[in-house]
């Protein structure tokens, strides 16, 4: 199977789909992809074919993603005074989430300012998860998020 950008075999499910141009440009020409919706709609497996797209593009791969981030903030201390209820992620959780991910999206970019680096990631928003980052702030990271470098994509199900 070919659908590398350099011709060779790649296993890209998206290559012979209207999506490839758009996500291949993305993947070369981006600082930030972050893939963003309700669940089921493929963020996840957008995400992993950007990553296999940025890496054959020779970039340098940073991954934010929600799950990931949040468990790092379900720790027994934390957990116990706000607690999960129903499978739902406290709201106090969500917003401490959302902010250090905006702030470490700012050092991430103050530290990674070389092209080849990009970041990726799976930022749902529904339910308030990681919605800090389209919310306009007057901070140091709000020209890159709402700047030209910065793609949201929203997938939708047809």
């Amino acid at each position: 199977m070919t659908g590398r950008i350099d011709g060779t075999e790649s296993p890209l499910i998206i290559r012979n789909t209207p999506l490839y141009p758009t996500l291949a440009k993305l993947a070369t020409e981006q600082k930030l992809v972050l893939f963003a919706g309700l669940p089921g709609v493929g963020k996840s497996l957008f995400l992993q074919q950007m990553a296999l797209l940025a890496h054959e593009a020779g970039r340098t791969l940073h991954l934010l993603q929600w799950d990931v981030t949040r468990a790092a903030f379900e720790t027994p201390e934390i957990m116990a005074r706000y607690p999960e209820i129903n499978g739902v992620t406290h709201a106090a959780i969500r917003k401490a989430v959302g902010l250090w991910a905006r702030n470490a999206v700012n050092e991430w970019h103050s530290n990674h300012a070389a092209a080849a680096d990009l970041l990726i990631g799976e930022v749902p928003l529904i339910g308030n998860r990681l919605i800090e980052l389209v919310q306009p702030i007057d901070d140091a990271v709000e020209p890159l998020l709402a700047g030209e470098q910065c793609t949201f994509v929203l997938p939708v199900p047809t």
